[in-house]
Formats: structure tokens, sequence, C-alpha cells
């Protein structure tokens, strides 16, 4: 064969090969840019943690949402969105065209949840706002919030993340980690009260545990904004004369009778959350404090008051001395 035909043969090769390119370049193109039914409305579609791009690729097809599984997985190598996919919730469907769906994927748009931490809830209440708002962390929060390890690296004292959860709306993936959900909250706290709580840890003569501790029993004992300095006072004045604080929601979160009646026995059994029995703020906060309240702890109001007795409107009567408590508890306890 002549150098002439050898030449012309390459030639055709190449230009043939070139066509095909361009023909599967093409078909790639107008895939990319294709929705699959554009009159099709979004749906949920969930990544799993550790879930390999491929394998995305292979459920939004088995789900209907893409055509074709396996040149969405090429582009994704092309488009460099192979690398990492957020685990998560996304809002797609067949009307985004796998163009968009790489981009949603990339880009990590999931979809937030809500998550409330009300003021004076304690770590059982927000695992069961978490199962209650379906955050599969539900199961493994309470481990969590034990996790020493955990509580070590985000610098929490105590045997629990429990006071440093700090109440506000969130905004979180459905499937995020319990981990990595306290590690928010514990943030959000750290943000606005951890210079003010070891500024005042100096001056009260507590630590910042106990501070935090002080403030959790404030805010179970009142609703009152107004009222909450004044507690915090009485329960300051009664440390430093060692009487005991006679709290009982501490009595209640010991014995774990959230919901249920408290007894004269669970007053009377002595138990490191019990200050009807030892003259201390208990080993650790009882609930997650407001602003408020720990504010309220933060700086206490000075006063004279030892006690305080409900009214039985949300409101608290104090005083000075046990004669005159003895007179508003037969005043307003009848």
């Amino acid at each position: 064969m002549s150098r002439i035909a050898i030449k012309t043969g390459l030639i055709l090769a190449a230009l043939f090969l070139a066509f095909v390119g361009f023909i599967k370049f093409n078909a790639l193109w107008v895939f990319y840019h294709t929705p699959k039914d554009p009159s099709a409305p979004p749906t949920t579609f969930t990544v799993t943690p550790g879930s390999t791009f491929r394998e995305v690729a292979r459920s939004l097809g088995k789900e209907g949402i893409v055509s074709d599984p396996a040149r969405l997985t090429l582009l994704g190598r092309i488009f460099g969105a192979h690398k990492e996919i957020k685990a998560g919730e996304y809002r797609i469907g067949p009307a985004n065209s796998p163009g968009e769906i790489l981009a949603i994927l990339k880009k990590g748009k999931v979809l937030l949840k809500r998550l409330t931490v009300w003021e004076g809830a304690n770590i059982y209440d927000v695992a069961d706002t978490l199962k209650t708002e379906g955050f599969p962390a539900a199961r493994g929060f309470l481990a969590a919030a034990f996790d020493a390890s955990l509580l070590s690296k985000l610098n929490v004292p105590g045997s629990s993340a429990e006071g440093y959860l700090f109440p506000e709306t969130y905004r979180f993936p459905r499937t995020e980690s319990p981990q990595k959900i306290i590690r928010v909250m514990v943030g959000e706290f750290k943000k606005r009260f951890a210079e003010k709580i070891a500024g005042a840890s100096k001056r009260l003569g507590l630590s910042p545990l106990q501070i935090v501790t002080l403030a959790s029993l404030v805010e179970k004992e009142t609703a009152s904004p107004e009222e909450k300095p004044v507690i915090a006072g009485v329960f300051i004045n009664r440390l430093k004369r060692g009487m005991l604080l006679q709290c009982d929601p501490t009595v209640i979160y010991g014995f774990r009778l959230f919901g249920k009646r408290l007894y004269n026995k669970h007053l009377e059994t002595d138990h490191p959350y019990n200050t009807y029995t030892r003259p201390s703020l208990p080993p650790g906060p009882i609930a997650n404090p407001g602003a408020a309240s720990l504010a309220a702890a933060i700086s206490p109001a000075k006063v004279r008051y030892l006690y305080f007795v409900s009214k039985g409107n949300g409101t608290h009567h104090f005083s000075i001395t046990m004669a005159q408590h003895e007179k508003a508890v037969r005043r307003y306890q009848r």
C-alpha cells in the first residue's frame, strides 16, 4: 500500500473518530441541558452519608429523576461534582436538567429543617424534640451529649452538655449528626456568654459550671424576667450562709421525674441533685437556661431575701426572715 493511501486512511479514520466524538459530545451536551420531564413536580431526594457520586446517580435514576445515570456520573467527573457530595435532603425532580441537578449537588444546597430548643428544656427534651421533628440524630443524641471526648473538644465542663445547648431556633439538614448539632448549639452558647461568665466567675467566687448551674435553677423557678435576678440573689445568699437551696426542680431532675409527681420520699432521699439534703448547688445544670436566666446568674440582684414562695400566678413573694416566709406560705399556699 502506498504512503498516500496510508495517509489518506489515517485521515479518514481520524475524521471518523472526530465525528463519533462530536456525536457523543453533542448527545452529552443535550443530556446536560434537557430535563427528563419538564412538567413533573419536584420531590425530596436524600443523599445518605458516605454515598459516592456513582451511587447518588444510580439512585437518581431509580427514582426517575434522571434518564441516564451513567452519563450523569460522567458529567459529575467532568465538572468535579463527584469529589464530595454533602449528605442531606435536596429538592429536585425530573423538571430539573442534569446540569441543574449537578449544580445543586455540588453546592450542597440541602433542605434545612427548623429545630427549636426552648428555654428550660433539658437534654432529654431536646432528644424528644429531635425525634418528634423526624431527625435521625435523635437515636444517638443522648450518647453524644454524654460523650466525654466530644465534651473535651468543646471545652464543656461537667458530665454532659446539659446547660450549654443554647435555647434558640436552629436550621439543620435533617440528616445532620448529633455531634454536629451539639457543636452548633454549644458554639452559640459560647459566642453569647462564655466571656461574660468567665468574668463573673472571679467576681462571684463560683466556677463557670456553677454559674450555668445557677442559671438553670433560676430558669426552672420562674418565667418572669423581672424576678430572675432576684431569685438568683436569693440562691447566692443561701449559698453564702450554707443553707439548703430547697429547689424542687433539682430533685425532679436528679430522679428523672419529668412529668411525674414529686413526693416527700424524693425530697428526703439523699442524691447529688437533691438540694433538700445537700447545702450546695447540684453538680451540674438541670436544664438549658435562656439569655435572661444566664444574665441573672451573672449579675444576681443584691437583695436581703432568703426565701420565696409562689403566689400561684407565675410570680413569687420574697421574704427576709423565716417568720415572714411562713406567713407568706400560709397566705399563698393554703
